[in-house]
């Protein structure tokens, strides 16, 4: 039972991979973007994206948000079971209108 979260752990990361490939392939709508961000990460990334309480959103690969959204990193938690893979992508698209 001690190598189970062991075998586990792989596994996840090679989904997550699949899941960032997949979302970076598709076309972000940031007007559907901005209202997901608004509602969902605005809170603690700031309104523009340019940090508050966690770090910038902006100016980062769109492989990188994708796969920070799907997983979590630091106090982030993962939002990989609350955004499907367009909602990501037009996430994505508004951040990359922030500069």
């Amino acid at each position: 039972m001690r190598l189970f979260p062991l075998l586990v752990l792989p596994l996840v990361a090679c989904a997550n991979a699949a899941r960032v490939d997949a979302i970076v392939s598709l076309q972000g709508d940031a007007a559907n973007g901005a209202t997901l961000y608004a509602t969902n990460c605005a809170g603690c990334h700031g309104a523009d994206g340019q940090g508050g309480s966690a770090p910038r959103a902006t100016g980062r690969d769109a492989a990188e948000v994708a796969s920070v959204v799907l997983g979590g990193e630091d106090e982030m938690p993962a939002y990989a079971d609350q955004f499907d893979d367009q909602e990501i992508a037009d996430i994505i698209a508004w951040l990359d209108t922030q500069g």
